[in-house]
């Protein structure tokens, strides 16, 4: 196994690319600390006093390759009446029946607090 010399000046960068190795003794004491490989490096690091390594989530954001589908969320456009109006409960459920089409799927979620929902269930 080949063992690069940790530089003076280590980055977060190095750590995450495998550009620099960690000492087997100081990996194996983190190594006992907490369970996982992904958890070392950034251990590590905080040990090192890197100044450019983000927290656990910002840190392991770059290490995970995420293959999930980008969902969208959209509001519809301000109405200027009164949110609880009949009418206006119903355009935004028709509104919602309209984009749900248009996505080619047979329902669509909508939020609405108490006051609105009461409505919206006897429409």
């Amino acid at each position: 196994m080949e063992v690069n010399k940790i530089p003076d000046q280590v980055t977060a960068k190095d750590i995450i690319q495998g550009e620099c190795s960690i000492p087997p003794e100081l990996d194996d004491f983190y190594g006992i600390l907490l369970t996982g490989p992904n958890y070392r490096p950034w251990m590590v690091s905080h040990f090192l006093k890197i100044t450019d390594m983000p927290m656990w989530v910002g840190f392991n954001s770059l290490i995970y390759k995420d293959e999930c589908p980008t969902q969208k969320v959209s509001y519809l456009t301000t109405i200027n009446l009164s949110p609880t109006n009949i009418s206006v409960v119903l355009h935004t459920m028709l509104e919602g029946q309209r984009v749900a089409e248009e996505c080619g799927e047979e329902y669509m979620q909508i939020t609405y607090d108490l006051a609105i929902a009461k409505i919206a269930l006897q429409l």
